[in-house]
Order: structure tokens, then sequence, then C-alpha cells
């Protein structure tokens, strides 16, 4: 099992304080083998947040489809990116958003790279969170 999220009410219902410590459950890099993947998710004020997220691969990647899913206090949000990499071994997105409301927020990317060698690697779902206000 792995923690993907964070209720406050309920934490601070059962005694705990009601904001997690960062590393709860952030796991913004993921490797496996055939590359890496990453997530980044950062409050730029004025409940804006800048999401940046990407991927290292070997052998280099032909094409790619990937998505970042934000959500939190009355928000869910997928920002999506996709295309062709002329045997690029990295590749990296970023975004930057609006939310209605302020609190914490989890970001989550998901995709995959198809390889020069035909194999389609996965990102292993790397997971981050902010407190966005």
């Amino acid at each position: 099992m792995t923690v993907v999220g964070f209720d406050p009410e309920v934490a601070a219902a059962n005694g705990y304080p009601a904001v997690p410590p960062v590393s709860a459950f952030s796991t913004d890099v993921v490797t496996g083998n055939c590359g890496y993947s990453s997530v980044s998710l950062r409050d730029v004020g004025s409940k804006k947040y800048t999401v940046v997220t990407g991927f290292g691969v070997a052998p280099a990647a032909v094409s790619y489809t990937w998505s970042v899913r934000v959500t939190g206090p009355k928000w869910d949000k997928t920002h999506r990116w996709s295309g062709g990499l002329a045997l690029r071994t990295t590749w990296q997105g970023q975004v930057t958003n609006v939310v209605n409301t302020g609190g914490w927020y989890v970001a989550k990317a998901t995709g995959t790279a198809v390889l020069s060698n035909g194999f389609v690697c996965s990102s292993g779902g790397p997971v981050t969170e902010e407190a966005i206000y």
C-alpha cells in the first residue's frame, strides 16, 4: 500500500496534526529499468501552482503520452502532453494554473514513452503534494 492523499479533517478528529509532514507520501522521482520520471508541485502565490514533470529514458524515445492529475479541495484537473521526441532521451513539461480554494494539493504523473528499440516505458506514477494558498 502507498499513501496517495491526506484528509486534514479526519486527522484532526482523531488527534493528529491537520498538516502532514512533507515526506508523508512524496515519491516525486521514480526510477525503473528503462529510466526515471518525476513530478513537482509548487505554490507560486495567489492560489496559483506550477507543475513541472518529465522523464529520462534509455535508449532514446520516439514518442510519448503524459499527464499530471492535480487534486485538492474542490479541484480535479488533468494536464496532458504528447507527441514525437525525435530520439530524445529526456522530456520536461510545465504548466501553471489557479485553484479556487487554498489547501493541500496532490500531483500524480502518469504516462508512457515508446523507445527506439520498440519497448514501451511507463512512468511508475511519481506523486507529490504541496499546500497552495
